[in-house]
This record gives C-alpha cells, sequence and structure tokens, in this order.
C-alpha cells in the first residue's frame, strides 16, 4: 500500500471559526472530489433518481421518512424495491417512518409498504417511531391528525448502497410533483453511509415494527407507558457510541470536502443539531460574507434569532414559505390557522428589525409560484478570501430541520453540514447554483414595510394569542 504523504490533522484544514467541529461529533471526508455530489432541482427529478437508485441496489435500502401514501408516484418506489428484492436475494429493505402519520387510514406508509414485508417477510422492514412525548393526557384527547403535533420521526435519510440522498422532502405525491423542496445525491461514499446507517438502524431500534400479519411488537421499550427517563436513558445508550466518534480522517490536504452529521431529538434528551448550529452562530463562524437560510416554516427559537441579529458585518437573506405556498394554506380548521401563525411571525420579526436598526443587513423573501407549495429549508455560506485560501469556504447545511421551536424541542431530525475549504470552486458553483434556482426572482420577493403592514391589515384579530399558545406545535 502506498503511503500517505503530508496529510493533515483535522483541526489543521478547518477555518478558525469551524475548528470546535472536529471534537463536536463525527466527521466523514467525501470520497473523490465535488463530481460525487449532485445537486437535483426538482420534484420529477428526485423521484427519478430515487426509482432508479432503488431498482438498481444490491444489498441495502433505506428509507426514512415522516410518511408515504399510496400516490402513482410513491408506488413506483415501491415497485421498484419490490424489483430489487426480486432480482437480489441478499437485499435488506428497509422503511422508517413516524407512527401516529404512518398509520392513518388505507393511504398511509403502513398499508403501503405492507404488501411488500408480506412478499419478503425477511428482507424487508417497516419500524414506525412513536415519540413518548404522545402518551396518557394527550393521547386520549387528540384527534388522529392533531396526533403529530406533539412529535414526529421528521428525519429523511434515503440510503442506497454506497449511495444518499439527502433532502428534506417526504415521499408522497406533493413532494414528487409540485412541492419545492431539496435534495443532494452524494455518489459513492460508502463511509457516509455507514455511519448514516447507525443513525437509521438507532432511530429503527427505538421504533414500533410491523410484521407480515399487520401486527406490532416494540423493538425496545413502550413509547407511551415506560418512563421518559428509561427511554432517554436507552437513547443516550444507542447514540452516545455515534454522536462521540472521532475518526481518525487520513489524506486531508486543506482543499476537502468535509461532512459533519447533527442529530436533534429532544424527546430523548438529544440536542446535538441544535448546539452546532447555535454555536456556528455565537461564535461568528458564518461572518464577514452573505448568509442564506431558507426555511419552510419560519418559527426561529429566539436565541438563534438574536445569535443572526448580532452578526452585524453579515448580509443575511431568510427565504420564507408566503402564505399560499404553505402546505396548510386552505386546510380545515384549525389546521387553516397555521398559514396566519406563521404570516404573523414574519410580520413580528420584520417589526423587530426596523426597531433595531438591522433592517440594511436583512432581506426577508417570500417563495410564491402558481399551484406550488414550497418545503425548502437550509444554510448556505460562501466566503472567498484571494489572499488566503484557507479561509475560503464554501458551506451548506442540508436535513429535515426548520430552524423552528418544534424542530428543536419536538421532531427527530438529522442533518448534514458540509464543508468545502481551500480550492473548492466545483461545490461552491454547484451551491450557488441551488441557492439561485430557490431565490430565483421570478418565484420570489423581497417583504418590505409596504407588504409588512398588508400582511398584518390582513391577519385575523386574535392571531396574537392563538399563535404565542401553538407555535411549538406547528
Amino acid at each position: 500500500m502506498s503511503k500517505i504523504v503530508n496529510s493533515k490533522p483535522l483541526t489543521d484544514v478547518l477555518p478558525e471559526k469551524f475548528k470546535f467541529l472536529a471534537e463536536n461529533g463525527p466527521c466523514v471526508k467525501l470520497n473523490g472530489n465535488a463530481d460525487n455530489i449532485e445537486i437535483l432541482s426538482t420534484p420529477a427529478e428526485f423521484n427519478d433518481r430515487l426509482c432508479e437508485l432503488a431498482v438498481n441496489s444490491k444489498r441495502k435500502i433505506g428509507l426514512a421518512t415522516l410518511y408515504m401514501d399510496n400516490s402513482e408516484k410513491s408506488l413506483r418506489l415501491i415497485n421498484s424495491c419490490e424489483k430489487a428484492l426480486t432480482n437480489n436475494d441478499q437485499l435488506q429493505c428497509n422503511f422508517l417512518g413516524d407512527y401516529p402519520r404512518g398509520c392513518r387510514g388505507e393511504d398511509s406508509t403502513r398499508q403501503v409498504c405492507l404488501p411488500l414485508k408480506k412478499k419478503f417477510p425477511q428482507r424487508t422492514r417497516i419500524s414506525l417511531y412513536h415519540t413518548p412525548y404522545l402518551r396518557g393526557f394527550w393521547k386520549m384527547i387528540l384527534p388522529k391528525k392533531l396526533d403529530e403535533t406533539i412529535g414526529v420521526q421528521h428525519s429523511k435519510l434515503y440510503l442506497f448502497d454506497d449511495d444518499v440522498v439527502m433532502s428534506g422532502a417526504n415521499l408522497s405525491h406533493i413532494y414528487f410533483t409540485n412541492r419545492q423542496d431539496r435534495y443532494i445525491h452524494f455518489k459513492n461514499q460508502p463511509v457516509l453511509v455507514e455511519l448514516l446507517w447507525k443513525i437509521f438502524r438507532a432511530i429503527q431500534k427505538l421504533s414500533i415494527e410491523v410484521d407480515e400479519n399487520d401486527q406490532e411488537y416494540f423493538n425496545s421499550l413502550d413509547p407511551q407507558n415506560s418512563s421518559l427517563e428509561l427511554w432517554q436513558k436507552q437513547a443516550q445508550e444507542l447514540f452516545d457510541p455515534i454522536l462521540k466518534s472521532r475518526p481518525t480522517i487520513s489524506n486531508l490536504t486543506g482543499n476537502d470536502i468535509l461532512i459533519f452529521p447533527t442529530l436533534q431529538a429532544s424527546q430523548l434528551g438529544i440536542k446535538h443539531d441544535s448546539k452546532t448550529m447555535m454555536r456556528l452562530l455565537s461564535e461568528g463562524a458564518f461572518g464577514g460574507a452573505p448568509l442564506f437560510i431558507s426555511t419552510a416554516y419560519f418559527n426561529m427559537e429566539e436565541s438563534m434569532k438574536l445569535s443572526l441579529m448580532s452578526c452585524k458585518n453579515n448580509f443575511v437573506s431568510l427565504l420564507i414559505a408566503n402564505e399560499k405556498a404553505n402546505g396548510f394554506y386552505k386546510a380545515k380548521f384549525p389546521l387553516g390557522l397555521v398559514p396566519e401563525i406563521y404570516k404573523f411571525l414574519t410580520v413580528q420579526f420584520h417589526n423587530l428589525l426596523e426597531k433595531s436598526k438591522m433592517s440594511s443587513f436583512f432581506h426577508l423573501v417570500e417563495y410564491h409560484r402558481q399551484n406550488w407549495t414550497f418545503h425548502g429549508k437550509g444554510l448556505w455560506y460562501f466566503k472567498e478570501n484571494p489572499n488566503n485560501n484557507t479561509e475560503n469556504i464554501a458551506c451548506t447545511i442540508i436535513g429535515s430541520s426548520n430552524y423552528g421551536l418544534r424542530s428543536i424541542n419536538r421532531d427527530t431530525e438529522v442533518q448534514l453540514l458540509v464543508l468545502g475549504v481551500g480550492e473548492n470552486e466545483a461545490l461552491s458553483r454547484k451551491l450557488k447554483m441551488e441557492k439561485d434556482n430557490l431565490w430565483n426572482d421570478k418565484h420570489t420577493s423581497e417583504i418590505d414595510s409596504g407588504s409588512r403592514e398588508e400582511m398584518k391589515a390582513s391577519l385575523p384579530k386574535f392571531i396574537s394569542q392563538i399563535t404565542w399558545l401553538l407555535r411549538e406545535y406547528f
């Protein structure tokens, strides 16, 4: 074996404000170069890519999502998994969803996946995560459609042999048709995929299993009757070896693409993702260059909001969904109030920026597109220093978090922080194209004082009280 020469320690290749990441959790160096990162742009491309990867899988498929449905495009993915299982007798196919959302009627994750479980009982798993927060009083009084407000399995991990597609999108008709999201395909990444499989399997271990006869059994604890203390203890035992691992990465040159997975599950006592994000913001990691953040549901936690506002040297652009691009627009009561809640929070934040004289540093931008909804979320940061190559940065965060209260306090989220340092023009170019595609002038407009006042005038008079009561649940 040839000897690796001039390999640098991880702390040496990380920019100064990012150095803490070396001790913050696991890290993987991208196998190959930016050619192994492909950014998809549309829901149709997303559906096509998942089906292509599934049908060609030989060893393992893992689909972690909030929910699936029985629409034509979703069944196309199921059929691709079935073909792969038929053609490869060593293939294992795993579905991980949310229990309350995934058991809701015939059009549910459970019912869509059950035929595969019946046909390949030993090589198909259906695992449905039930938050330990949903129990007792809440379980008794909440209607089925509101169960998920207490907390859900919200991560989106799509694993195929040595490839992973990272997204914020679920596996249902609207996400394959006309709901704009983000989708990044990491190709030929065996180390990254194995690390994500460890997270996948740990959530499975805490889930309810469904057998080929549609009967349930616990993989570990009963989420409704076991104590929360026991749940958190078992979760720590499962996730600590993953989140506290510090693998030795060889062949680092200073022109590397590094990937840092993060996990959030407050109900399990895990706040790895939110603590990482807060440290990046509070320590000024994104200083000195424009910062772009997108969220489908603008409900930012107060300390995160204040940390953003403290970065006065930054230009910050926040992309959010217009009320008509919100998935709950015109839904029946009470879900129909959700767009109004987000509109109220947007107005409040715009007021805060003006009072703090921060308007020149922030742009609030709305996504609106006829007959489309918006679900994109993430962060983009680009810093170029011609005089100091080590401070060149191309960064994105992609995953399931909306950076809001429920993402931090209620749901299970998985994200990837992708960091290109040094000479990584190809990665920077791809990420900038993705960002520009979302901030496209055809589908976005800035919220100024005039549009803010129009939004304010259209709000129901009782919305402020409703917002402060419910904002952690939506």
